[in-house]
C-alpha cells in the first residue's frame, strides 16, 4: 500500500504542475499580446 500512496502523491503533483504550467503560459501569451 506504501507504493500506492506514493504513485497518488507524484500523479497530484504532476497535474498541479501541469495546472501551473497552463496557467503562466496563459499569463506569457497574454503580456505579448
Amino acid at each position: 500500500p506504501g507504493g500506492f500512496i506514493i504513485i497518488g502523491l507524484m500523479i497530484a503533483a504532476f497535474n498541479l504542475i501541469g495546472e501551473y504550467q497552463d496557467k503562466s503560459k496563459e499569463a506569457k501569451q497574454g503580456s505579448e499580446a
